[in-house]
């Protein structure tokens, strides 16, 4: 049941007694009375600040607000020298009264003969400025709702826009945020505009909101905009079309409290007012008045909006001051992002002006902190964003008069050095998208804001869709409730360090948002040290509770069973947000990595996370971790072996020992260490085969496969430096040089590539170059395919990276050329000025003769092209495009170049054409095969033939791109679809390059999942696939198709992926990269064949 509070609010009748004559004069109030208000009593030379009474304020009738202004109210802000009589004689000679004052606060709300409209406010606040007594006025501006009007239409999940800020996995920790919590509920005061609820709404309202109190009375105007705001922050955690950020509505104090027809000076002197020794959220998805919503003309911007502004946060400075420890204000950045006013003036675009709450916490207030220095108000001088961009439209820099003003009130009511308020958070919104890479700063969304939240398609009472600052804001809200229910030590400390839990644990995205953390700000509760800390359940009470899923208070076998078993069964494969989701990516189990502080050295308290590389011992091993990105399985195996456990050993070892060791396997089996990376295969012509990989966390290798003992020798560290990853590998064809480009993947460096050659002559693999790239800088939108290598059989070597510049929506191609000649590398080079769009277009076919005389590059995808480099001359060009499309490449050892693609015609064919270097043409195209059941064909790889051109990954080498091989005599081998159905069988058509004819050798029942090898020098080919379990099948030259062998059982394995590789001596091997059910790991198994 909900206690239900109505009160209105008290209207203090005092008596003036006064020496003053107070003559009301022939003025009409709105209020009914004559006059409504008072003036100040005692005796007329008397100072007026000693004069101030309590007296409560109260809203204006709201039939007296237009257009955002009440019509009948006005702030003056007294000066503290002024006398009684002073204050009195402005009053009576503008026929106005005070209804709200607060004793030794200069500011006063009159109310006054109802204005005709904004002119006669502007006068009147004019002539209040310029009357003995009165220092400041303001436009009586209502708090404007910040929500974008017009919502789309939209059908969000419940649960869709707390998503991206992991809210869900900070909940995992409820049964420490709602023990006993009847006894300690959370104030949360939720500043706001509410009208009276029709009856079905305030019932789903009151079922969601169980116990709440209201202040003021509800107004008649159509919005649901405060209640809205209330759920988005506190709705329970049900069924129904909304879940608040806290969703344990019965541990808060919910209080919302009725803004409707006040002005900011009287929700200054209200939220300034009663205990202030207890904590308290307060939640204002309020903001300033735009000047503008339809009609921007110049009359409409009228000069002193800065001025009003600073005002107003002045006063709010003053007023609020001493709630700077217990007060937490949570405010809106404002929806004036996109606005015309934005673009007419830069200062309605920023989030430090969007409120007078927002303009008080920003250093453009006060300046270099103190604000008794010449930096304090220099914003109210700055013509780069006072001035309008567009000619006609008035200055809104600060007169000197004016500046002299708010210079005398800051000395007079705030000390010095005030500094900015530090309890404040201003919140800007994002855009609301399943993959939080891709969110962005919503365009509406003023900029600069401290922190930001989802805050487009958001759920309301009145249906789905809405957007706006508004609704961004008390998610924060929410979320600093839920850390006070967490942490009664934060609780109780000053707000500023919930400010700093939140503000320092927001995610930076790509786009270039600061997304709050919910789960990271939950983890920062658990203490941190500088050197070491042990983990116990005094010091990590918050992973303590995480992981003590039985809720017994211990983290035992119990727990360490019912996660294992939970990680095993989902197996990452749906976003389901469990309990049993530990890193917070919303997946249970599987290979998806998110950031997680295991052993908070180097973090703060309440502060922000220092994400390394950590070890634990785990069975006589020592185990890495690499704390940016994280498995599930990986946060249970640290917290299983360190101290924080209590349970029984044997049964952990038993339980997890294989799983978290990670042991080496058979003589065939080789692993990177828990979590590792997708591995590069490459083989060698000269039969020596190469994988290169990196373990989450630890430095990347490089290991050498021997066909003859079908075992790896040791892995060599390519670099110390774990950030340092590979993601592009190649060999050439004689054994005697291969190449790996590397770039680093957390701390981004878009001007430097980093390359490592191995070297024939030393049988081993290079020092780590480092390329100087920063005139042609890597796309930071595609920095999981910006890089691809190709090397000659000479060893001379090409690396080529996508460029361009921001917005970053199209790309270039640049290169770097290693002379083998030489033994150095050149200067980075432009490819092309051909751009290309950031929507699936890739650049991994390389290739290179044998002397290294030509490098081709060919991108595949929504665009495709082919250019070639003249290595001598240094010079490119692009190559005459295919006569066909979707078109891979392969070269012989003459450096003849084969191309193989799709017509384009219907029904489709598989087509094949030779390049002619020396007169840049494609031969007359021959027809491999006709698709069968193809329709008309489009020219971005149509879907009716996907799986006849699509790139499935060979052998890495220069013999095969994908699933298409050429061989070193020109021989060629494709692999592809039958027909254009999902379950096509695989044809396997060869190139007999001595009679110049294709032939069909036959048919592999193959899944689309396959790989191809081609021996370089033999023409002998290996096929990989799996479908459930692992599948060979092998093409000899001469003899033909051999039938299809079993050589792997892949059941309890998933991500089972068979790369293949042959020797040119007619061996071959399968790679198996995938995770076993039993351990949760990533491996290399390579399978020797033949």
């Amino acid at each position: 049941m909900h206690a239900l509070i109505r009160t209105a609010f008290l209207l203090l009748a005092a008596t003036v007694a006064s020496t003053t004559t107070c003559a009301a004069g022939d003025a009409v109030f709105a209020d009914g009375f004559d006059p409504p208000g008072v003036l100040l009593a005692g005796p007329a030379d008397g100072l007026a600040i000693d004069a101030i009474q309590d007296m409560p304020p109260r809203p204006a009738p709201a039939g007296d607000v237009e257009d955002g202004l009440i019509l009948t109210r006005m702030d003056v802000y007294i000066d503290r020298q002024a006398t009684v009589g002073q204050v009195n004689e402005t009053l009576i000679a503008n026929d106005a009264r005070i209804v709200a004052m607060a004793p030794d606060h200069p500011l006063l709300t009159l109310v006054i003969p109802r204005a005709s409209g904004k002119p006669a406010l502007q006068k009147l606040r004019d002539t209040f400025k310029a009357s003995p007594g009165i220092l400041l006025a303001t436009m009586p501006y209502v708090p404007a709702s910040e929500i974008v009007p017009d919502p789309p239409v939209a059908d969000p999940a419940s649960l869709a826009y707390l998503h991206a800020s992991r809210f869900p996995a900070a909940w995992n920790l409820r049964q420490l945020a709602t023990r006993d919590c009847a006894t300690r509920r959370v104030p949360l005061r939720v500043i706001d505009h509410f009208n009276v609820l029709p009856a079905d709404l305030q019932a789903v309202f009151d079922d969601q909101i169980p116990e709440y109190q209201f202040y003021g009375e509800g107004s008649p105007t159509a919005t649901t905009h405060g209640y809205d705001v209330t759920l988005t922050a506190a709705a329970r955690f049900d069924v129904a079309s909304q879940i608040g950020a806290n969703p344990f509505p019965e541990c808060l104090k919910v209080i919302d409290m009725n803004a409707d027809a006040m002005t900011w000076g009287e929700i200054a002197l209200w939220a300034g007012s009663g205990d202030q020794t207890s904590n308290v959220v307060d939640n204002f998805s309020l903001g300033d008045w735009l000047p503008c919503e339809t009609d921007c003309s110049p009359a409409n911007f009228n000069p002193s909006i800065a001025v009003d502004l600073a005002s107003k946060a002045l006063a709010w400075r003053s007023d609020t001051r001493a709630w700077d420890r217990h007060s937490l204000f949570v405010i809106a950045a404002g929806n004036d992002g996109d606005s015309t006013a934005a673009r007419l003036y830069p200062f309605f675009g920023l989030a430090d002006f969007a409120s007078p709450i927002a303009l008080a916490a920003s250093p453009e207030l006060f300046g270099n902190v103190d604000n008794s220095t010449d930096d304090d108000l220099a914003f109210l001088s700055d013509a780069s964003f006072l001035d309008s961009t567009v000619a006609g439209y008035p200055s809104m820099r600060a007169s000197a008069d004016d500046l002299a003003r708010l210079r005398r009130f800051a000395a007079q009511n705030l000390s010095s050095p005030v500094g900015t308020a530090p309890n404040t958070l201003i919140v800007g919104s994002t855009t609301n998208q399943d993959d939080p890479s891709q969110l962005q700063v919503s365009t509406f969304s003023r900029r600069s804001a401290m922190v930001e939240a989802v805050g487009e398609q958001i759920p309301t009472l009145v249906g789905p869709g809405h957007r706006g600052t508004s609704y961004a804001t008390p998610q924060v809200s929410g979320l600093a409730t839920y850390l006070w229910l967490l942490s009664e030590p934060l609780r109780h400390a000053t707000v500023d360090e919930t400010v700093e839990a939140i503000s320092a644990n927001a995610d930076v995205g790509p786009r270039g948002t600061l997304l709050i953390d919910a789960y990271a700000s939950v983890l920062s509760l658990d203490a941190a040290d500088a050197n070491a800390l042990v983990p116990s359940a005094e010091t990590m009470p918050m992973r303590l509770a995480l992981l003590d899923v039985d809720g017994d208070g211990r983290f035992t076998e119990s727990d360490l069973s019912t996660i294992q078993e939970q990680l095993l069964l989902e197996g990452g494969v749906l976003q389901d947000w469990s309990r049993y989701d530990l890193n917070g990516d919303g997946y249970t189990g599987g290979f998806h990595a998110s950031r997680f502080d295991l052993d908070r050295v180097g973090s703060v308290q309440f502060s922000g996370a220092r994400y390394s590389t950590v070890t634990e011992t785990i069975e006589g091993r020592t185990a890495y971790f690499f704390e940016p990105a994280l498995l599930d399985s990986e946060i249970l195996c640290y917290y299983a072996y360190s101290p924080l456990y209590t349970g029984d050993t044997t049964a952990r070892t038993s339980l997890l020992g294989d799983t978290c060791a990670n042991p080496v396997g058979t003589a065939n089996e080789f692993s990177f260490g828990i979590g590792g990376a997708n591995p590069v295969q490459t083989v060698y012509g000269g039969g020596r085969a190469f994988t290169v990989g990196q373990p989450f966390g630890s430095p990347a290798r490089v290991a050498e496969f021997d066909f003859a003992s079908g075992g790896w020798g040791t892995p060599q560290i390519l670099s110390d430096d774990w950030q340092l990853t590979p993601f592009a590998m190649a060999a050439n064809r004689g054994g005697q040089g291969g190449i790996i480009a590397l770039e680093r993947l957390i701390t981004y460096e878009p001007d430097a590539l980093y390359v490592t050659r191995f070297d024939g002559a030393s049988d081993s693999w290079r020092p780590i170059e480092t390329l100087d790239v920063s005139a042609y800088p890597i796309n930071p939108e595609l920095l999981n395919d910006s890089v691809a290598v190709g090397v000659s059989a000479s060893g001379s070597a090409l690396v080529v990276w996508k460029t361009g510049s921001q917005p970053w929506d199209h790309w270039q191609l640049a290169a770097a050329l290693f002379d083998a000649t030489t033994g150095e590398w050149t200067d980075p080079m432009p490819v092309s000025d051909a751009a290309f769009p950031n929507d699936g277009t890739y650049t991994k076919e390389i290739l290179a003769d044998d002397d290294g005389e030509n490098f081709y590059v060919n991108i595949f995808g929504s665009a495709q092209a082919t250019f070639r480099l003249q290595a001598k001359t240094r010079t490119w060009a692009e190559v005459e495009p295919y006569p066909g499309y979707s078109w891979h490449m392969g070269i012989d050892r003459a450096g003849r170049v084969l191309g193989m693609g799709s017509s384009g015609a219907s029904p489709d064919q598989i087509i094949a054409s030779h390049y002619d270097p020396s007169t840049d043409h494609w031969s007359t195209p021959v027809v491999v095969y006709t698709v069968a059941g193809s329709g008309a064909v489009q020219k971005n790889i149509p879907d009716e033939v996907t799986n006849a051109i699509y790139a499935y990954q060979g052998d890495g080498s220069e013999a095969c791109h994908f699933n298409f091989c050429v061989a070193a005599n020109g021989d060629a081998v494709l692999v592809s679809a039958v027909d254009a159905s999902a379950t096509s069988a695989l044809r396997v058509s060869y190139y007999l390059a001595e009679i110049d004819q294709w032939v069909n050798r036959g048919i592999v029942q193959a899944t689309p999942g396959f790989s191809v090898a081609m021996g370089y020098y033999t023409g002998n080919v290996d096929i990989a696939w799996y479908d459930g379990k692992i599948f060979t099948q092998h093409l000899d030259r001469l003899n033909g198709l051999g039938s299809a062998q079993e050589i792997f059982d892949g059941s309890g394995w998933s991500w089972v992926y068979p790369p293949i590789v042959a020797h040119d001596e007619g061996d071959a091997a399968v790679a198996i990269w995938g995770a076993r059910a039993s351990n949760q790991l990533m491996h290399d198994l390579w399978h020797p064949l033949h």
